[in-house]
């Protein structure tokens, strides 16, 4: 799976590139790839146009979102959060995925990827039994390992937002700051 938004470069100096004209998501500093992209249309839109796009090769990484827009470098790379998920079942599958470290979309970004495994390898509806094992690699903190069974009708989607509200309170508490590397 590949999340992207699309935006117009409004200016390039040198290997420093000024895109969208207006702010990502507000958040100042951030490290996300940088990549091309081919406009297929433009869907217009009176209270809101977009475009869509084929995303094309990573040329570097934004590093910071502001009211005027978000600046890119050519050639720098993003640090991005290393996730797997092994499935184990009558069908196991294992999927390794590279989160965007924006603290306030990582956790959906979590549950996203978790549920599209999920969704990938069990069964499409009915009851279900889910045991869930999550190792949260927190840098010089150690490691936090949570285990949770779910069942049920929405056991999939239980798990998703489980994994959701874990990661969102670690990258996004208020008492203290927590690196999740893994």
């Amino acid at each position: 799976i590949q999340l992207a938004a699309t935006g117009t470069v409004t200016e390039r100096a040198g290997d420093q590139i000024l895109a969208f004209g207006h702010p990502f998501l507000s958040v100042g500093p951030l490290d996300v790839p940088m990549a091309t992209s081919e406009v297929i249309t433009v869907l217009a839109n009176q209270a809101n146009s977009f475009k869509i796009t084929n995303l094309g090769d990573i040329v570097g990484a934004f590093d910071l979102d502001r009211k005027f827009g978000v600046r890119g470098r050519m050639g720098q790379e993003a640090q991005l959060t290393p996730m797997t998920i092994d499935v184990i079942g009558d069908r196991s599958r294992s999927f390794s995925v590279r989160l965007a470290r924006v603290p306030m979309m990582t956790p959906s970004l979590v549950a996203i990827a978790v549920l599209g495994a999920l969704d990938s390898v069990t069964q499409a509806g009915g009851s279900q039994g889910l045991d869930l094992r999550t190792v949260f690699e927190l840098g010089d903190r150690g490691e936090l390992e949570v285990v949770q069974s779910f069942d049920g009708e929405s056991a999939s989607i239980d798990a998703a937002l489980s994994m959701f509200a874990f990661a969102d309170y670690l990258l996004n508490n208020h008492l203290v700051a927590v690196e999740v590397s893994k």
